[in-house]
Order: structure tokens, then C-alpha cells, then sequence
């Protein structure tokens, strides 16, 4: 699968949907210049910290003193505010968009991604700032997309933008400086991006990060809770950066009930994988602590040795990412306190070995910094919201569909029966317990509710071939009638 880009037609393969035209943002003129995460914003190898307001959406970089290791603090002088975000835009990643060793940000405005890039002629020592003349365009994913992460996924020296959808297809856009009526400006290609593969639909993306060592950036996914712990699975990216080497990926660990997951770098200065860090949040004796998740050279098994206990964080206190704050090659990590604003470093020189815990600054009332996300905790599940589903080969549309029974008048054993009784087909259906419908090709969902509800349940309808969408949708609303509603998916989406 691959998202068709072209200066006038942006067209998604596989019919998932018509992408948007340039973008204009709110309030007309040249788009704003957003950011997010934390990035070399100045180029001189240390990490800095974009924070933003939540109520006047302003954004403002404080860039990293050189007084590392005793000491962390800003630069006042170079730190600026660089722009005011319209109303509705929202910040995505940071990343080095067109290989400047400056970061540059992605920002999302309705559905187009939008590069904002830094500028890269501002003199040392002055305050850094953005070149709207070199803003650029990434794509426009359809609705139900949303960004996982950046890396270079085929070490091309740019950042390249992963997006997945609800059904769990990762899908990356591969960055370009050479693209029609975008040259020198980050563009993603139609002949470079696609789709490496299709996680689960329960799965979320974790983590985006080069980790094994090759200069291409991998992704990891992780599972729903399940039985004390959340899998991960690591796919290692294969040349070009859009399929994934099979043999090549695994699983490292699984994370702990209650623990935050995931941030990665690398965390020695021997290493060439990166490494998992991972936060207790279960408010239980340990809430708080970092565990190191240190993995081998292949960066899908964990070498159990090095992993370890790195520091405990305060009460009230959280981290904000991982980087590297002192340009020494180990990614530090970067914590802020609820309430006061307080920001500090924890200076690692190893998966467990704090060197030095500096001050930073306070970020001000109504600042927070931009949003790091990858530190949410899993829960056990309480439960399927499916008592199973049932594959069966439907007789009239000569597709395999699926049925998830969803209605809490369902057990295992009634929703079993059903199934092997051929309720919606002649012939017996395939019974899976507890589990949810995830056709490789599907036209739409078909979900069904029953006044009073007990017995409803959801159709995932099979197919590829876009004259199917109208009859789908149709007789979607005659299962019961006045009760279906139809969801499309695949080539049925607009």
C-alpha cells in the first residue's frame, strides 16, 4: 500500500481516502510556526525544550546552556518565543526534516502535516527562529490517522513521519527535498512512502527509534494487558525503510501492569542499540522508579545483565522524554514536577548511573512542555468488549466477513453457538473467543443494535472492490431494519 503524493492530486491507494490539498492555516498568511518534544534547535549537539501555553497556544524554546555536566541551565540569550499556534493546530513531533542538524517541527492542522522548518542562517548566539519560506508539506493522512513518531527510516539524513490508523496499519511518510514545487523543502514522496505492516487492531505504537543500530529508524508496538503484562514487538525496518525484515524483528520484553511505556535511546556510550526506559506509575512502593530495558545487538532481545533500576522520581514529579542533554552520546532524561514547573535533568552515564541532577529552569504557570506521550501506563483489562467473533463465508456477497458480539446479552457460549450454527451464513462460521474482528480487507462495519439492546452485535465486511461499498451500506441498513449502521473501511472510506 502507498499514499499517492503529487503537487495537485493526493490520492491514498486502496481507496483510504482523498488527501487535502496545500494547506492554508487559520487566519490566512504564511502558516505559523509551531513546535513540540525537545530538539537541537541551534545545532550545537545539545538537546533543548520547546514548552507551549495552553491557553495562548504561544511556543517558546529554552535552549541548553553549556555548563554540562555540573550544571544545566538556559541560555536566555538565544532561547526565544518563536510563534503563536492557530486555533485547532496541534504540535506532532521534532525531527530534522531537511538535514540541517537543526530540529525542525511537525504540526497538524485539520489533516495536513505541516513542516515548519528552523532557520538555519540565524547567527550563533542569537535567538533561534523559524524560515517560513522553507515550510513544507508532509501529506495529509484521512480521518482516523494520527501520528506515532518520527526517524529516519532509510537513513537518508531526514526525518520521516509514521501514522497509524485504528485498525493498526502503519503507514510512513518518507521525506523529500526534491519533490515538484517543493524543492529544498520537506515534502513526502509518493514513490519512497508506504505501509510496512499492519499491526493488531488492539495494539498501540510505542516507540519510534533506531534500535538496532543500522541507521534505520524501527518501530515497536505493544499489546493490551494480558495476564500481569503488555507484549512488545519490535519491527526492524528493512532497506527503504517501508517493509519490515521478518527475520530480523522480536519481541523484547513485556512491560509490567502499571508501568509507563515506552521512551528508547541509547543508554551507554558503548552501545549501538537503544534501549527501553520504562516508569512505574502504579502508586504502589516503587511508583516512580525508571527500569532500563538494555537490549542486545539485535535490538528485539533484552540482555538481562545490563538491564537495571535507573533513578526514582519524587512525588508529583514525571518524565518528559529522553535525550541527550550534554552532547555525550547517552540520552539523559528529562523530569518536571506538577504544579511548581520545576525541570531538571538526570545526567546518565549508564542504563543505571545518574552523574549529576542540575536544575534546568521553571517553566511558568499555564506552560507545560510539548507534549511527551509515550509514558502510558497499562492497565489489566477488564474484560473483552466482545464476547468473541465468528469468520464465516458469506453466501451472498462471496466474501469472508466477520462477527463480533458485542451485546451484553452474549456469553462465550451463546456467541460460540451461534457461530457454529451458521447463524449468518449455510455453513458453520470459525469461533474465536474473546477477541475482535480484524479482516486483512474489509469494506466497513455493519454494527447492529437491538431496542432493547442485549443482543447487538458488529459485521466487518470482507472485501476489496469498491462497486461492493454501495450494496454494503445498503444492506447494512436492512439486517434490522432502522438498525444498522454502516462504517466504511478500506475502499469505502471518502
Amino acid at each position: 500500500m502507498k499514499f499517492e503524493i503529487s503537487a495537485t492530486s493526493l490520492v491514498l491507494a486502496l481507496g483510504l481516502g482523498l488527501l487535502l490539498a496545500p494547506p492554508a492555516f487559520a487566519g490566512g498568511g504564511a502558516p505559523a510556526n509551531p513546535g513540540t518534544y525537545m530538539g537541537d534547535f541551534n545545532g550545537d549537539g545539545r538537546t533543548d525544550v520547546l514548552v507551549s501555553n495552553t491557553v495562548s497556544r504561544e511556543l517558546y524554546v529554552y535552549v541548553t546552556a553549556t555548563g554540562i555536566p555540573t550544571t544545566v541551565n538556559v541560555f536566555a540569550s538565544q532561547s526565544a518565543l518563536l510563534t503563536t499556534l492557530p486555533e485547532g493546530a496541534s504540535v506532532q513531533a521534532v525531527g530534522d526534516f531537511n538535514g540541517d542538524d537543526r530540529a525542525d517541527i511537525l504540526v497538524q492542522s485539520g489533516l495536513n502535516l505541516v513542516v515548519l522548518v528552523n532557520d538555519a542562517s540565524v547567527p550563533a548566539g542569537n535567538p533561534v527562529a523559524l524560515d517560513p519560506a522553507l515550510t513544507g508539506w508532509i501529506g495529509t493522512p484521512p480521518a482516523g490517522w494520527s501520528v506515532s513518531g518520527v526517524g529516519d527510516a532509510n537513513n537518508d539524513g531526514l526525518a520521516d513521519t509514521y501514522v497509524h490508523n485504528t485498525n493498526g496499519t502503519v503507514y510512513v511518510y518518507i521525506t523529500s527535498l526534491t519533490e515538484p514545487d517543493y524543492a529544498d523543502k520537506p515534502r513526502g514522496s509518493a514513490s519512497l512512502s508506504g505501509a510496512p505492516i499492519a499491526l493488531p487492531d488492539t495494539w498501540t505504537v510505542a516507540t519510534v527509534a533506531d534500535m538496532n543500530g543500522d541507521g534505520l529508524s524501527d518501530f515497536t508496538g505493544q499489546a493490551p494487558s494480558a495476564g500481569g503484562f503488555s507484549t512488545l514487538y519490535t519491527f526492524i525496518s528493512a532497506v527503504g525503510g517501508i517493509t519490515v525484515d521478518g527475520a530480523a524483528s522480536g519481541s523484547p520484553a513485556g512491560v509490567p501492569d502499571g508501568y509507563g511505556c515506552c521512551a528508547a535511546g541509547l543508554t551507554s556510550d558503548a552501545a549501538t542499540s537503544s534501549s527501553f526506559v520504562v516508569m512505574d506509575e502504579s502508586g504502589g512502593a516503587t511508583d516512580g522508579l525508571l527500569y532500563v530495558f538494555v537490549t542486545d545487538a539485535t535490538g528485539v532481545a533484552v540482555d538481562a545483565g545490563a538491564s537495571t533500576n535507573s533513578v526514582t522520581l519524587p512525588t508529583n514529579w514525571g518524565v518528559e522524554g529522553l535525550a541527550d542533554f550534554n552532547n555525550d552520546g547517552i540520552v539523559d532524561t528529562v523530569a518536571v514536577e506538577d504544579g511548581s514547573g520545576s525541570m531538571i535533568v538526570y545526567l546518565n552515564s549508564g542504563p543505571g548511573t545518574v552523574s549529576a541532577t542540575p536544575f534546568m529552569t521553571n517553566v511558568p504557570t499555564d506552560w507545560e512542555v510539548a507534549n511527551f506521550t509515550g509514558m502510558s501506563a497499562t492497565t489489566p483489562e477488564s474484560g473483552s468488549a466482545s464476547a468473541g467473533t465468528c469468520e464465516y463465508n458469506n453466501l451472498f456477497s462471496a466474501s469472508t466477513d466477520c462477527k463480533e458480539y458485542s451485546g451484553s446479552a452474549w456469553t462465550p457460549t451463546t456467541a460460540a453457538a451461534s457461530c457454529l450454527a451458521g447463524s449468518q451464513s449455510a455453513d458453520p462460521g470459525v469461533w474465536s473467543a474473546a477477541s475482535q474482528c480484524s479482516l486483512p480487507a474489509s469494506l466497513g462495519r455493519c454494527d447492529v443494535v437491538f431496542d432493547p439492546p442485549g443482543n447487538d452485535y458488529s459485521l466487518q465486511l470482507g472485501g476489496d472492490q469498491p462497486t461492493s461499498c454501495t450494496p454494503a451500506a445498503t444492506g447494512c441498513g436492512f439486517i434490522t431494519p432502522g438498525s444498522g449502521t454502516f462504517t466504511p473501511e478500506g475502499v469505502c472510506l471518502p
